[in-house]
């Protein structure tokens, strides 16, 4: 299986592939801004690739509960200076993201793939990563359109039924948007599919869709999941949220997930070591 990424692809093999998370805000959930500074974060950068990580992941606006939203000149601020500082990189970079003005500048930069967290299907957003033939990573929220920092104020956070299984929920919103990527011209080889770990869901539908498995028509789709330091896994295994974090990624990684989204990417790469 390949995901291809606009300059690069991401070959899907047997081992996981690791996404490092490089924070660029004042406000993130983990770091809490400890690499808001431009050499700091630049510094980070190199540092996950040197650690072994087959993609960076660059964030410059949070989505914890509670946050403050930014517009899309302001991420551009913060993402901008450190992407020009970032050309000798060697691994894809991916934008998170779901501002299309955003996506087109960082695209134009250099950046491979658009990490879009909106859980919305957003045609300008498809036809801006279709014309960079980039990679496209599309996440699961449940909140069917709505504005998400409104509505991941509440420290609960639920939008999805939880009267229906929510693996069904989450295979009708990939069904859905994989058939608007394609009527768009972003085909499938150009898609990753991210459940969307505690966003929108209950304690239960999160601890379930770690060993989610997608429905035959989108069983060819790269799977991510991004559980790192996340409340449901000190909900599952107690403060100590590397040790699971490390434990809730083999869980996903048993029942057939291929990317890690993760803060620890040296502790990764061991644990990689170890299967």
């Amino acid at each position: 299986m390949s995901f291809i990424c606009a300059n690069s692809t991401v070959e899907i093999g047997e081992k996981p592939v690791i996404m490092g998370i490089l924070n660029v805000t004042p406000d993130s959930f983990h770091d809490s801004g400890k690499y808001f500074n431009l050499s700091d974060s630049v510094s980070r950068a190199y540092e996950i690739q040197a650690q072994g990580a087959d993609i960076l992941d660059i964030g410059a606006q949070s989505t914890r509960p509670g946050h403050t939203k930014i517009s899309a000149e302001e991420e551009l601020e913060r993402l901008t200076p450190v992407l020009e500082r970032l050309g000798d990189i060697k691994i894809p970079i991916s934008v998170d993201t779901y501002y299309p003005l955003v996506a087109r500048e960082c695209l134009r930069m250099g950046a491979d793939i658009i990490n879009d967290v909106s859980g919305t299907v957003n045609e300008e957003m498809i036809k801006t990563v279709a014309s960079f033939s980039a990679g496209y990573v599309v996440m699961h929220t449940g909140f069917d359109g709505k504005d998400i920092s409104k509505d991941m104020k509440s420290k609960d956070m639920r939008a999805v039924d939880e009267s229906t299984p929510i693996c069904g929920q989450v295979d009708g919103f990939f069904r859905k948007i994989v058939g608007e990527c394609e009527r768009l011209g972003l085909s499938r080889e150009h898609i990753c599919a991210d459940v969307g770990i505690g966003f929108g869901k209950s304690f239960l539908q999160n601890k379930e869709l770690l060993t989610y498995k997608p429905a035959e028509d989108l069983a060819d789709l790269p799977l991510l999941i991004g559980v790192s330091h996340k409340r449901v896994v000190r909900q599952m295994f107690g403060d100590d949220t590397l040790a699971g974090t490390l434990k809730c990624n083999a869980l996903a990684y048993g029942a057939g997930f291929n990317i890690f989204r993760v803060h620890d990417v040296k502790e990764h790469m061991d644990w990689i070591k170890s299967l």
